[in-house]
């Protein structure tokens, strides 16, 4: 289970899959069309892409006709995956949603007992 809240990165990820999960298609989808689709900054949208295709959920195809698409089919792609991708894996110790190195019952933060 996803226990942090999702980091911008993160979120970029999700939707990047998403949207070439809905269009389904088996030729590539240019990175500057799902840019503008989301209207995400081309170059943050290349540094996803390098992530995901790195860690296998993205093929990337270098040529005219270029772009990225799926390596498997999107039922076979969760969401843990995809995050995990993007942002690591989750912490083995449970961490404060606002970073605070010292969150315990003595000191909480305002969500500590939410």
């Amino acid at each position: 289970m996803i226990s942090t809240i999702l980091k911008a990165s993160g979120r970029t990820g999700i939707q990047v899959l998403i949207y070439l999960a809905e269009k389904d298609s088996t030729d590539p989808t240019m990175v500057s069309e799902v840019a503008k689709a989301y209207n995400i900054p081309h170059q943050f949208l290349e540094k996803i892409k390098q992530t995901l295709v790195k860690h296998r959920l993205l093929s990337a195809v270098r040529d005219r006709k270029g772009g990225v698409m799926l390596t498997k089919p999107a039922k076979e792609i969760f969401l843990p995956q995809i995050v995990q991708a993007i942002e690591g894996p989750e912490p083995e110790e449970e961490q404060c949603v606002f970073g605070l190195d010292l969150c315990t019952g003595i000191q909480p933060c305002p969500l500590h007992h939410k």
